[in-house]
This record gives C-alpha cells, structure tokens and sequence, in this order.
C-alpha cells in the first residue's frame, strides 16, 4: 500500500493553499459551479463530497480528474519596500473516484483517492521570511472506503473510512553564517499518517429540492521516522546535531451543509457552506529525539489558527444536449490571524471565481473541463518573527476531468 501511495503522491504534488491547508479540488465538475454538490449527486466524486447522496446516484461509474496548477506570489517588506518572489513549480493535484453495487437497490459503495490538504511554496534566496520558512513541501494523498445506503426515496446516508498518507519538508535559514556570508539551515523532513471519517446525510423532499450534512473528523497527522538536519559551520556542529524527531500535524474536523434547487429542468442552483476547525493547528511542537539542539529538546511552529468558513454558490445549465455549462463562486473567510501569517500559507479572505463544462460523447462517456482562480492580497503583521510586509498571490487552477459509466 505505501509504494501505492508514494507513486501517487510523485504525481500530485500540491501547490495550493486554499482555506489555509485545505484543499477544494475534488472533482472537476464540482471546481466548474464553485466546488459545491454537497445535495446534488452527479458521479462516483459524490463519494467523497457527501457519502450519503452516492445511492442516489443514476448509475455506476468511474471518475478521475487532474487539476493544474499555476501560481505566482511576492512579499512586499513594509520596512525596506523590498520585494521577493516565489519559484512554484506547476503541480497536478488528482482525484479518482468509482462506485459499485446495484443501481435499483439501497446499497453502494466504491473507493476515491483524493489530497486533501497539502501546500508548496518556495521563496527566492534571501526572502525576508526566511528564518521562518523559506520552502515548504506539504504533501498527502487519502484512500478512502466508502458505503451509502438508501434509507427511503427521499433519505440516504453514508460512511467512509480515509486512511491518509503525507510528507513534509520544512526549510528555513538559521541566524548563523558561514565564511562566504551564506546562512545556514535547518531541515525538519518526515513521512505521517493517520485516520479519519468522513460521513454525510442527504435528504431530498421532492424532484426539486434536496438538503445534505456532512461531516469529516479531524486528522492527526503523526510523524514516522522524522529526521532534522542541520547545515552550519563546523564550530557549531557540536550545538545543532542532526538526528530522528517527532511531531503531530493536526488537521481540522469539517461541517457542511448544502441545498440543491431546481427551478427549470434544465436549471440546477447549489449553495453550500462550510466551517474548517483549525483550533487545534495552535503551536506545533517537534521533539527532537536524541540530544539537545542549541541547548533545547524541541522546537515549535506558531500558528494559532481559528475556525475557517467557506461560502459556495454555484449553477449549472443541463440543456440535454451534448454539453453542459457551468459557473460558481467560493468566498472564503480565513483561519489565519494577520499577526501570526507566515510564509509557508499567506492566506486570506477572499472571493474565488470558477467557470466550467462539459462534453457529453455518450451515454456513458463524458468530458468535463473547468477554471478555478484565486487573487490573494493580505498585510502581514508577525508578532513571532516581527516581519510586516503584503502578500501577493495569483493563481490559476485549470481542471479536466473524465467520467465512465458502467
């Protein structure tokens, strides 16, 4: 299973940060109306977005979809109107979804592979943010089980167990040069793992209208085999021994709600809205796990994130033709407080357009395309690293996706 995973994961690099680690790329026509569908099953995608609506699903079918990713950042410094840039490379998120079981029954069940969170961001050499996180690599994949179950025509619900697998890679400058001027580094790099549910129920009162609830739990992330390297001058070697570490990367626990309106048989309207719990994401304590590094046993990341909110809105036209049209919009309040911003996610509030659609070949064979897009502009007030400045970010997320009944 892991050397299934890791291949996966050298496909789907993340180098986003939507909802500060969050990720809204699950399925390429869901991105295309806003990222909702909480109370509109429409493929095996429905397995992750609400495990409760997937026995309502028409018919069985595959899904898979790849999502690129184009992003470009800059720091303004406020003090020396100094700015720095980022070196992102282009990343693909992925998502692959199928659902089984017998379509005129109440039972489902299928599997989806998803990232859930991950961020990737990399800064020039000499970034004013540098001796807090100059690159970072956060990286995970989650295989998710799921079964749905059609308790009546108008209830359903459903559960999956996600076993989710990642790697971290954290780099930042330390406050010690070498002869030549240059810093040195730290690297805290580890693999992790854990577990978490994701459950959903879906509710649909008539042809018209549907309501649904979902809820994922929260995701401890904890360390296997961590090291933390050090490069500095050899007369400091003795103080910064590098060696295995150990810490938890706490993941938020997720509530959605969503409703689904049809007012036209070719007209559907989506809204959903979400609430991320990042409480726990407070300090982050990585323990080092042989000897003392500068007189110290642990080291931690400052964070102190809050609850997270996502309001989605989102239309598709289905003139049962050979294609479909789509368009949403995400707004999207932060759990990042202005004072604790850092630059592995300068995020912000913010409002994220998306447009979409679809060619349909067959009865059984469809194509689906859709653009996400993101415009960050946040001032920074560090009281842990005491850099103020203003983040920039553009980013542009084209989407394709593919769908196979069977």
């Amino acid at each position: 299973m892991k050397k299934i995973l890791l291949f996966f994961l050298m496909l789907s690099p993340i180098g986003v940060f939507a909802q500060a680690y969050q990720l809204n790329l699950q399925g390429t026509r869901q991105i295309g109306k806003g990222s909702t569908g909480l109370a509109q099953p429409t493929d095996a995608t429905s397995l992750f977005t609400n495990p409760g609506s997937a026995a309502f699903l028409d018919k069985n079918g595959a899904t898979i979809g790849l999502t690129g990713t184009f992003t470009k950042g800059t720091f303004t410094d406020a003090n020396s109107n100094v700015e720095y840039k980022t070196d992102n490379p282009i990343e693909t998120p992925f998502n692959a979804s199928a659902v089984f079981g017998n379509e005129e029954g109440k039972w489902r069940y299928g599997i989806t592979v998803f990232t859930p969170f991950g961020s990737s961001n990399k800064w020039e050499e000499g970034s004013a943010g540098r001796f807090d996180t100059k690159e970072i690599s956060l990286l995970s994949i989650s295989v998710q089980p799921t079964v749905s179950y059609k308790i009546s025509d108008k209830w359903g619900v459903g559960l999956g167990l996600a076993y989710t697998y990642g790697q971290v890679d954290i780099r930042r400058d330390l406050p010690v040069q070498f002869g030549d001027g240059s810093f040195a580094e730290s690297q805290i790099k580890s693999d992790a793992n854990g577990f978490n549910v994701n459950a959903g129920v879906y509710y649909k009162p008539s042809e018209d209208i549907a309501l649904a609830f979902t809820y994922r739990s929260p995701l401890k992330m904890k360390s296997t085999g961590g090291k933390a390297n050090f490069d500095v001058p050899q007369s400091l070697e003795g103080n910064f021994p590098s060696q295995g570490m150990k810490a938890t990367l706490p993941l938020p626990q997720i509530f959605g709600i969503g409703a689904s309106y049809k007012p036209h048989e070719n007209w559907v309207i989506n809204a959903d809205a979400y609430l991320s719990d990042w409480n726990d994401y407070d300090i982050i304590d990585i323990e080092f796990e042989e000897e003392l590094v500068a007189g110290e046993n642990s080291t931690q990341l400052i964070r102190h994130y809050k609850n997270g909110y996502s309001f989605r809105a989102g239309v598709e036209y289905l003139p049962e033709k050979s294609y479909e049209l789509r368009a949403g919009v995400i707004v999207g309040v932060s759990p990042i407080n202005s004072r604790y911003m850092s630059p592995d996610v300068p995020d912000a509030n913010r409002i994220n357009p998306s447009v979409g659609g679809s060619y349909i070949f067959s009865e059984n064979f469809r194509v689906d395309a859709a653009l996400l897009m993101e415009f960050i502009n946040r001032e920074s007030h560090n009281t842990t690293s005491n850099i103020d400045g203003t983040y920039n970010f553009d980013l542009f997320f084209p989407s394709i996706g593919l769908t196979y009944n069977f």
